[in-house]
């Protein structure tokens, strides 16, 4: 898993969207964004770790480069002994910046869409 994982998976996604003809999904007019979820975690660990959100990616780059520095980030504070809060973080070019810190679950109650049917997804 990597930011190059990620941006190939947005650019599948982005021709999707164009051939069904639901967007022109281009980053670059500002009508497709990408938000991310990153979280490390070393091999044998019982539970995830807090992941942290990247919000409004804007190009398959910088989908790229966030992804990697936020993993990157996130490996050298638990490396230090520090961990990594739930946070909302965004992209400026070279390295992510808090946005805001996020609640617990009770500040984000999910509530499912009536009129959208659940939609299995394989990869």
């Amino acid at each position: 898993r990597s930011g190059l994982e990620a941006a190939r998976y947005a650019r599948e996604l982005q021709l999707v969207l164009r051939r069904c003809g639901a967007s022109d999904a281009a980053l670059e007019d500002g009508n497709f964004r990408v938000d991310v979820n990153v979280s490390v975690a070393r091999s044998g660990d019982a539970a995830p770790r807090e992941r942290v959100e990247v919000k409004n990616l804007n190009s398959l780059k910088a989908i790229r480069l966030a992804c990697d520095f936020e993993a990157k980030r996130q490996a050298a504070a638990w490396d230090a002994g520090d961990g990594v809060d739930r946070e909302t973080r965004r992209w400026d070019g070279a390295a992510t910046v808090v946005m805001r810190a996020k609640g617990g679950a009770e500040a984000y109650r999910f509530s499912p869409e009536p009129d959208l049917p659940s939609t299995p997804l394989r990869a």
